[in-house]
């Protein structure tokens, strides 16, 4: 953003493309005045997210911190004595831990930025003081269990009152309240104080509907009565488990409408660290009917988290990390970073593989301290396809699964891809295929299991109850819906900060070589139509099949990064490409859609036009009695309706209401005919096209050679004049 260091302008077609880049030591130095009311006070440097740091008070090295996905924190007080100094802060991004490249730092994604961002501070507290504190709720019996630790720092002896209450976000009003108190002797020394708290029975709980937060507030006061520390933070009471293959909110089966988040940030390069920016980008996914996110080998910083909690989404955080997990090292010494003197030397193997594995043992329970409050954190996994030891990994969930209860835990996200299976460290499992054969999306990962958007003829009757037999627990399906759109060149002109779509500018240029720019938007209409309806088949699939845990789309937007990967709907800033509008997109893709089940999307006028309906819910509660109407229309003209039900319709369940049918020899061939179903007469409503043709059609030729190979007999005919269709 400064322009310092080196100006490579890149022309890069398989990502976005550097203007400046520097890799390698960025120097901050500040002269601070410390006042004489800091004397004796805990001092404490918090730079929110950065990379590789180092930290100096006047001449004396104080410390380093090498974690990429929570603030680093300097305790300064012994170095910060009232009067002048001078802070030095060293920052390297040339010298990263063994991770290798991941979605925290890779230059395809939000590039291996340098610098500090979000906020950076001095915090003062008094020498008794609130060390930390963790809430973990219990929403079946209205309960919080509060684990706080209670440090005293004078030396001398102390008699603390520590006093816990319970609020609503946003009011005043105390919905629970508990004292207790702590005798140190003489000396630091530290207590842990934990507490269950018990709340109204009409507590609101957390979820996609509700989102009621809770305000959990811990004060230390000193035996003279004055508050010498007061800490407080925001939490939800939700539980967040499993039942077989569904997953479970709060006693409720739900299904995951889930993005991926691949760290696409193009102006700044790096993840914003404002709520609003996140309130704007989550809100742009929920408009959209998404309630999920996949953080792709990366975590997100607190700003996330906290809109996350007031939009009700879901987030599934990773470890940064891509590469294989081996048995680790010395597990008490945490490896240093390391210094890659080459971007090439980024990309390889990323450090020692024991290292690796030490240094994300130590990140995910940095991450778990630092975010484990948020309602909206209910998954980690390990990182992104990642092979390895199975039992090292086993026990790194079980480690996180020990320290942190409230959030459900997996080796991987599509772990051992290439012999893609369960272990029993998975609470879930996020994967393309459950086995040879055993798809659970519609386009096939890797070449491998055919699937049935590219492979079969188009219908709405396919389902993944075969793949998800015998699976014992919640099943995602990873990355699905990678279909392409061409790239729209008027998005060049956005790209005003710290990266440029040298990328389409190269395939502008190609395709005005090739003579066809001219044709560019209608390229980008005809395609994203096609994306459009294939995004569509593929969320409706997950949606008919029973017991299913939810999809993760490659994205909901253009993932610009690893080739160019223009899937999205909403281009690399979230701004819809004009494809398909949002409210017809949540016709398909929200908390409860109806679905109708065809053989085929082509029909004759000597045929039976024949369907079935069903309702997918996933919504607050079950509908009860509830009727779906449903019209077939040529156009304007309506050709039959009726009235299926009435029907109870649980959440957490895949409705049958019934079959329609309608004869079809009255359509005037060729025509195309909109099949629509809508519940109760409200809002809630989706359709379908269908095509209707003549029964008989004449397809021979008498001056036209039809042929599906091009042999000797044809190119001989052409020769002579024939007019051949290939």
């Amino acid at each position: 953003e400064a322009r310092k260091g080196e100006f490579v302008d890149e022309r890069c077609d398989d990502r976005l493309s550097r203007v400046w880049r520097w890799i390698g030591p960025a120097w901050y130095q500040r002269t601070v005045e410390i006042p004489d009311r800091w004397a004796d006070r805990r001092v404490l440097l918090f730079l929110e997210r950065t990379k590789d740091s180092q930290v100096w008070v006047d001449d004396a090295w104080v410390g380093s911190d090498a974690s990429l996905s929570t603030p680093h924190r300097f305790d300064l007080t012994d170095r910060l004595t009232p009067g002048s100094h001078r802070l030095t802060i060293l920052v390297d991004n040339a010298k990263l831990p063994p991770v290798g490249p991941c979605h925290q730092v890779d230059e395809r994604t939000q590039t291996n930025w340098n610098g500090i961002v979000g906020r950076i501070e001095l915090r003062v507290s008094e020498p008794v003081r609130v060390d930390d504190l963790q809430v973990y709720p219990h929403a079946s019996d209205r309960r919080l269990r509060v684990v706080t630790a209670i440090r005293n720092a004078t030396g001398l002896p102390q008699q603390v009152a520590i006093r816990m209450r319970v609020s609503r976000v946003g009011t005043d009003a105390v919905l629970a309240a508990e004292s207790r108190e702590a005798v140190f002797g003489a000396g630091d020394g530290a207590v842990t104080v934990d507490a269950d708290l018990a709340l109204p029975s009409t507590t609101g709980l957390w979820d996609e509907f509700d989102r009621s937060l809770l305000g959990v507030t811990v004060e230390a006061r000193a035996a003279d009565g004055t508050v010498r520390d007061a800490h407080t933070v925001t939490c939800g009471l939700r539980d967040f488990t499993t039942e077989g293959s569904r997953f479970v909110l709060n006693g409720r089966r739900i299904f995951l409408r889930g993005k991926n988040d691949a760290a696409l940030f193009p102006l700044t390069g790096y993840a914003p660290m404002e709520k609003a920016e996140w309130l704007r980008h989550l809100g742009i996914a929920a408009e959209w009917g998404m309630n999920h996110y996949r953080f792709h080998s990366w975590c997100p910083p607190e700003a996330a988290f906290q809109a996350a909690d007031e939009l009700g989404i879901y987030f599934q955080v990773e470890l940064p990390n891509k590469r294989p997990i081996v048995a680790p090292g010395d597990s008490d010494r945490i490896p240093p970073a390391r210094a890659y003197e080459t971007l090439e030397e980024l990309a390889g193997p990323g450090g020692d593989t024991a290292e690796r594995t030490t240094y994300l043992i130590a990140e995910g329970e940095r991450i778990l301290a630092e975010y484990g409050n948020h309602p909206s954190f209910v998954m980690m996994t390990l990182g992104n396809e990642l092979d390895g030891d199975e039992a090292v990994m086993k026990s790194m969930c079980d480690r996180f699964r020990a320290i942190d209860s409230r959030h459900l835990y997996s080796l991987g996200t599509h772990h051992h891809n290439d012999d893609p299976h369960l272990t029993d460290g998975d609470d879930f499992w996020v994967t393309a295929e459950t086995g040879p054969g055993r798809p659970v999306r519609g386009a096939s990962f890797q070449g491998r299991s055919p699937c049935h958007v590219d492979n079969v003829p188009p219908s709405t009757l396919v389902d993944y109850r075969a793949s998800l037999d015998g699976i014992p627990i919640p099943v995602i399906g990873h990355e699905m819906a990678q279909y392409e759109v061409s790239p729209d060149f008027s998005e060049i002109r956005k790209y005003t900060g710290v990266t440029r779509a040298r990328n389409l500018e190269i395939f502008r240029d190609r395709l005005e070589a090739a003579g066809m720019l001219d044709q560019a938007d209608d390229f980008v209409r005809a395609s994203g139509a096609l994306s459009a309806i294939c995004h569509r088949e593929d969320v409706e699939a997950a949606l008919r099949t029973p017991g299913f845990g939810g999809f993760q789309m490659l994205d909901l937007q253009d993932f610009s990064g690893q080739g160019t990967a223009l899937v999205g709907m909403l281009n690399v800033f979230m701004e819809s490409k004009g494809l398909i509008a949002p409210e017809q997109w949540r016709r398909f893709c929200s908390p409860t859609v109806l679905l109708l089940g065809i053989p085929k999307y082509t029909w004759t006028t000597g045929e039976r036009f024949t369907a079935t309906v069903r309702l997918a819910h996933y919504g607050p509660k079950d509908l009860v009695n509830r009727t779906v109407s449903w019209t077939i229309a040529d156009g304007p003209t309506e050709i039959e309706r009726g009235t299926l039900g009435p029907v109870d319709a649980p959440t957490g369940e895949v409705t049958a209401f019934g079959s329609i049918a309608a004869a079809l020899d009255a359509v005037a061939p060729p025509g195309k005919l909109r099949v629509s179903l809508e519940l109760d007469g409200r809002s809630l409503r989706n359709d379908w096209d269908i095509w209707v043709y003549p029964e008989h059609v004449r397809t021979a030729s008498d001056s036209v050679i039809v042929t599906r190979s091009l042999g000797d007999a044809v190119v001989s005919a052409l020769e002579d004049g024939a007019r051949v269709l290939l």
